[in-house]
């Protein structure tokens, strides 16, 4: 109790195909909540996006440190939750069976199938759709709203025993 949940974010992919990324920006509203420590999981010329974007005093950068998957692997099993959009860290976090939520685009990758929440593949992880095109603030507060009972759930005080 009164600990913050630890969640890695990851917003980009690779830059071809588009269709899987999202603008930084548009996951701000993840980052108000003070019962939340965020840690940057992203890779590649789009972590430098961070800074960019002003989420550097927010997100800690742990980019440097990722060098392969099995370091990836090694701060996932460390996190609470894995906030991604579809790359191979979703695939990763799902193989490790780490609570993962990804932000999928209105038209999403076969692998996801259509019309739901939840991955065949992967029991650990829960899909959040647009549903529309660039829909980005949708699934974003579908997210938040879902993290929020997650905090609230781990912030609960227990009873205490007799």
């Amino acid at each position: 109790p009164g600990t913050r949940l630890q969640i890695g974010l990851v917003w980009a992919g690779k830059p071809t195909p588009r269709d899987r990324s999202w603008p930084l920006p548009m996951l701000a509203p993840l980052l108000e909540d003070p019962r939340l420590a965020f840690y940057s999981l992203q890779v590649g010329p789009r972590a430098a996006d961070l800074a960019a974007a002003g989420f550097d005093r927010l997100v800690l950068d742990l980019s440097p440190h990722l060098k392969d998957f099995s370091a990836t692997a090694e701060v996932m099993n460390a996190l609470d939750l894995i906030v991604t959009v579809d790359t191979a860290a979703a695939h990763l976090a799902g193989a490790l069976g780490r609570p993962v939520f990804v932000l999928l685009r209105y038209v999403s990758d076969w692998r996801w199938m259509d019309d739901r929440e939840d991955s065949p593949w992967y029991p650990t992880m829960r899909l959040f759709r647009q549903n529309q095109p660039d829909d980005f603030a949708g699934p974003v507060a579908h997210v938040r709203a879902a993290i929020a009972r997650l905090a609230e759930a781990a912030t609960k005080p227990t009873a205490a025993k007799p």
